[in-house]
């Protein structure tokens, strides 16, 4: 398993270099592949983060840090996921710094104006006040993703809310 890992980080590098290989300046043409590539480089990151967040965190950390330094470079749409992505690989660890990366995801959102954002916004930081068994601000979150989430048609964040706000209706009885 940290062969994989390894070889993950590894390739994730390489993928970094070549984007910022192809980067220049004065042609802004490269400039929009650039940032194409950057972007498809970080959700693939994202969904090793997400499936190695349980049982290596340890690989899951450097990758998620690797897909924050490509961020840079990147929209702020990029850098969001990426930020959340971060909060994603803490989750469950350290839930401060956690807390400090969705944070920061929501108010780079707010600041962007990228409201397509905030359904999954409102929802990681309803969890983790869920997690922190203060149920009355989860649920206010969790009403804000699922109003979010139907507004901006993403239905998968808006099931989920609907699905943790049971667990709390039902812990509260």
């Amino acid at each position: 398993m940290k062969f994989k890992a390894a070889l993950l980080v590894i390739l994730s590098c390489l993928t970094f270099l070549s984007c910022r290989n192809q980067y220049t300046y004065e042609d802004s043409n490269n400039l929009n592949c650039s940032m194409e590539d950057i972007a498809d480089t970080i959700l693939k990151l994202d969904s090793l983060v997400y499936r190695l967040k349980f049982t290596d965190r340890i690989s899951a950390l450097k990758l998620a840090r690797v897909a924050l330094r490509i961020s840079d470079t990147a929209n702020a749409t990029t850098r969001i996921l990426t930020l959340n992505m971060m909060g994603n690989a803490f989750n469950q660890y350290n839930v401060d710094s956690c807390y400090f990366y969705y944070s920061q995801a929501h108010q780079l959102a707010a600041q962007a104006g990228t409201l397509s954002c905030f359904p999954q916004l409102f929802y990681n930081l309803g969890i983790l006040y869920y997690q922190a068994f203060d149920f009355r601000t989860a649920a206010t979150l969790l009403d804000s993703a699922i109003n979010s989430g139907r507004r901006h048609r993403k239905w998968d964040v808006v099931v989920d809310a609907y699905n943790i706000l049971g667990h709390i209706k039902k812990k509260s009885d």
